[in-house]
């Protein structure tokens, strides 16, 4: 009779354990869910005023009247304007990724390139406070790195 009741104790021991994680990974998996949603959404807000101030930046690009500054200024701003346009889809679409709508997939892209176009949008800043900011490549000009084209993340190593 001892032992009915110690099976019987260890049997709902793991009953209520195994609730307790079942309750506890549907806690864990609805906080990830609102997380998503929350930056889908920020990502939305932000979304719209940036295509608002893209829009009058595109129109005052055809200018004629512009000065070379004036125009390396429009194209900076124009890009820094489309990479947090491309950063918010990246969070849009990791909502897809996350719902298993969409696969992220892997794709190169030269490493040079893309570190030129990162230190060009410092150059300004570094100007105004008399700092000089230079790339050295290191004599390669075929590095490349893989991305996910999707969620964003880069991923792989440097072939510099």
């Amino acid at each position: 009779m001892n032992d009915l009741k110690f099976y019987r104790i260890i049997v709902i021991f793991f009953v209520v354990y195994f609730i307790i994680r079942y309750k506890w990974y549907q806690l864990r998996k609805e906080h990830d869910e609102d997380k998503i949603r929350f930056f889908v959404n920020t990502a939305h807000d932000i979304r719209t005023p940036l295509s608002l101030v893209m829009s009058p930046l595109e129109e005052l690009k055809e200018e004629s009247s512009l000065s070379d500054k004036a125009r390396y200024l429009l194209d900076l701003a124009g890009t820094n304007i489309r990479k947090l346009n491309s950063i918010t889809a990246q969070l849009l679409e990791f909502e897809k990724i996350d719902s298993r709508k969409a696969k992220a997939r892997l794709e190169p892209i030269n490493l040079n390139y893309f570190l030129a176009e990162e230190v060009s949008c410092f150059k300004n800043v570094c100007e105004k406070k008399g700092d000089r900011l230079a790339i050295a490549y290191g004599g390669r000009a075929d590095s490349y790195i893989c991305r996910q084209t999707l969620a964003g993340t880069y991923v792989g190593q440097s072939s510099v």
